[in-house]
């Protein structure tokens, strides 16, 4: 429910982003639906499951709702990689982004759960298109893929967030994670705090 979502994160406006989620088979009702949860409740992304839809992110359905934040001012969070759940993978699979990325070039795109195991498929669109960000949510940060690891610790630095699943996965475990990895400074805090801070205007 978006407004419960936006209840909660107004008790925390400077730590919390509340994002939108609205099933895009329900068009324009839903596009409706998606503009009040920004306008109204203050909430500030919107957020795409693709397995739950059965169709990839570059399928129509999506479109009237990129069309939306493009105008609004909001990124969308879609989920990339396999899934957990006894759904189809493949609607996961990172290159379907591209399609989005290139047609609407000033909407950002932040691709979920790392894209695992199609990592690579996601570093080369996120190096390709400026406004394409990489979030780690659902992976934790030591076994991230060794590429994506390098892309953060050096020409990505500005390109991939900190995340980690809660409630199905503990802060704990991941926050400890970084802090044992092996990064340059710029880069642990890039990835901690200050890209998703200059994505959300914080910085």
């Amino acid at each position: 429910n978006n407004r419960t979502i936006a209840e909660l994160a107004a008790a925390a406006p400077d730590r919390i982003v509340g994002c939108a989620s609205v099933d895009p088979r329900r068009g324009m009702e839903g596009v409706r639906e998606l503009r009040r949860a920004v306008k109204e409740d203050g909430l500030r992304a919107y957020k795409v499951l693709p397995f739950l839809y059965g169709a990839p992110p570059n399928d129509a359905i999506y479109y009237p709702y990129y069309s939306a934040c493009a105008d609004l001012g909001i990124p969308v969070l879609v989920l990339t990689g396999h899934t957990a759940v006894m759904e189809r993978s493949d609607v996961g699979r990172p290159l379907y982004l591209d399609d989005v990325a290139l047609y609407f070039r000033d909407l950002t795109i932040i691709a979920g759960h790392a894209g695992f195991p199609w990592t690579d498929e996601l570093i080369g669109l996120a190096w390709k298109h400026e406004r394409v960000f990489i979030d780690t949510s659902g992976q934790r940060p030591k076994y991230l893929p060794p590429a994506l690891k390098h892309f953060l610790n050096s020409y990505g630095r500005e390109k991939v967030l900190f995340g980690t699943g809660y409630p199905f996965m503990d802060y704990a475990k991941p926050v400890s994670d970084v802090a044992s990895m092996d990064l340059r400074e710029e880069s642990r805090t890039a990835f901690l705090w200050d890209n998703a801070a200059r994505i959300w205007g914080w910085s």
